[in-house]
Formats: structure tokens, C-alpha cells, sequence
């Protein structure tokens, strides 16, 4: 989550890639429930 909330794409896709696919889409359910929440917050202000 470091990388991605630094903005670093390249280092994202070189650690996804060396994931497993069960992790993958792990982290993808985190990422869009993530997403789910902080627009809900802004909603919100």
C-alpha cells in the first residue's frame, strides 16, 4: 500500500508480480473496499 499511496507504479506492478493468484485477488477485495470507503467519507464531508 506504501507504493501505491507514493504514486510508485513501477514498484506496484514489479510486487503484484510476484504475487500468487489467491493473493491477488485478495488484495483486489482490500483495494475496492478501500476505494468503497473513502468515497462514502468524502460523501460524507
Amino acid at each position: 500500500m506504501g507504493r501505491a499511496y507514493r504514486g510508485d507504479l513501477p514498484g506496484v506492478r514489479e510486487l503484484l508480480s510476484s504475487m500468487q493468484p489467491d493473493h491477488l485477488e485478495e488484495v483486489s477485495a482490500a483495494a475496492s473496499l478501500l476505494v468503497s470507503a473513502c468515497v462514502e467519507e468524502m460523501q460524507q464531508r
